[in-house]
C-alpha cells in the first residue's frame, strides 16, 4: 500500500512538470503593407516558446510579445525604433529562429511583416 502511494506521487509530480504542449505549424500570405498578429492563450506555467519563421526570397520582420504590451510595441515597431518590450525580435531575414520566456498566466503574439515594400509567403511554426 505505502509503494502505491509512492508511486501515485511520482506519477502526479512528472505529469504536473509536463504541462501543456504547443505546436502549432502554419502558412501565411501577406500581402504588402500588412502585418498578421497571431495570438496564443496562455498557460498556467512558465514556458519558452521556440519560434521558426521561413520566407524564402522574402525577408520578413518577427517579433514576439506579451498581449498586454502589443500597443507600446507596436507604437515602437512603426515609428522604427527598438521594442524594448517585445520578448524576442528579428528583422530583415529569410529565415528567423527566436525564443522567448513566456510568464505563467500570460497571452502571447506573434508578429509577422513583410520587411520592405512586398508581399511575402511564410511558413511559421511554434513549439514549446
Amino acid at each position: 500500500m505505502k509503494l502505491q502511494k509512492v508511486l501515485l506521487v511520482i506519477a502526479c509530480v512528472m505529469l504536473a512538470g509536463c504541462g501543456p504542449t504547443l505546436s502549432h505549424k502554419q502558412d501565411y500570405s501577406i500581402p504588402v503593407g500588412e502585418i498578421v498578429e497571431i495570438p496564443f492563450e496562455p498557460i498556467s506555467n512558465e514556458q519558452t516558446v521556440k519560434v521558426v519563421a521561413k520566407s524564402p526570397g522574402k525577408p520578413i520582420n518577427v517579433h514576439v510579445y506579451l498581449a498586454e504590451n502589443a500597443d507600446e510595441v507596436n507604437r515602437k515597431i512603426t515609428l522604427g525604433k527598438p521594442a524594448e518590450m517585445a520578448l524576442a525580435s528579428q528583422e530583415n531575414a529569410e529565415e528567423v529562429t527566436l525564443q522567448a520566456v513566456i510568464p505563467a498566466n500570460k497571452e502571447v503574439i506573434v508578429r509577422l511583416q513583410p520587411a520592405g515594400p512586398t508581399s511575402a509567403e511564410v511558413s511559421l511554426e511554434v513549439t514549446n
